[in-house]
Order: structure tokens, then C-alpha cells, then sequence
């Protein structure tokens, strides 16, 4: 599995490019769609390395629903949630889900605009 965390374009589709060293603008769209490529041609030899965000799943891993959302499996996502959950008990602290708190709590992501508001 892989999560592109460069595509190329924003959130409205305007071509993002790479910058030198000097911080010029280059002719060349941003992405890592390559360095994806070559992580899952390394994964079908047996030499994939995993990283943040390239790694393998074990089958047996994904549940009956074929729920495959890579952000499921993130190696560093997990181990970080089972440490949050190991504070769970420990004196003065408690680990709650924000739908625990709040019945029908929805979280918002506000996107800027192109004025900044």
C-alpha cells in the first residue's frame, strides 16, 4: 500500500511545480508518484523497504468488508494510537472517543480560500 503525499496539484487542481535549490521555479510538477511506482516494483521482487508511507499488508490483515483505506494500516499512524491508548488508566488520565463525549460530534475541515479567509 501507498499514500501519495505529493500529487501535483492543490485542492483545486492548479499544477504545483518544484522549486531548485535557490528556490526558483522549475518546469517539473511535484509529485511522488515515481518513488510510489518504484516502492511496489521493489514490493513485487521481495526488496520493498517500507516506509511511512509505502509498506506492505498481510492479507490475512484486511477484514471481511475488503476495507483497504491505506491510513487503516500506516505503520506510524498505529503505533502512535497504541500509545495513546497505553496513557488510557494510567493515573489522572482517561482515553475517550469524541463521539463518546458528544453524541453526534462532527468534526469540520475548514479550507482557505484563495483570499486567506
Amino acid at each position: 500500500m501507498a499514500i501519495s503525499r505529493r500529487i501535483g496539484q492543490d485542492s483545486e487542481g492548479v499544477p504545483i511545480y518544484k522549486h531548485d535549490p535557490q528556490n526558483n521555479l522549475l518546469d517539473e510538477i511535484d509529485h511522488d508518484l515515481d518513488e510510489i511506482l518504484e516502492s511496489y516494483k521493489k514490493f513485487q521482487v521481495g526488496a520493498l523497504v517500507s516506509s511511512g508511507y509505502c509498506f506492505a499488508v498481510n492479507l490475512s490483515d484486511i477484514d471481511d468488508h475488503l476495507r483497504i483505506n491505506p491510513q487503516m494500516f500506516l505503520p506510524h499512524l498505529n503505533e502512535t494510537l497504541e500509545q495513546v491508548e497505553r496513557i488510557d488508566g494510567c493515573d489522572g488520565w482517561s482515553v475517550s472517543a469524541l463521539s463518546q463525549l458528544e453524541q453526534g460530534m462532527k468534526i469540520f475541515k475548514k479550507i482557505a480560500n484563495v483570499f486567506g479567509l
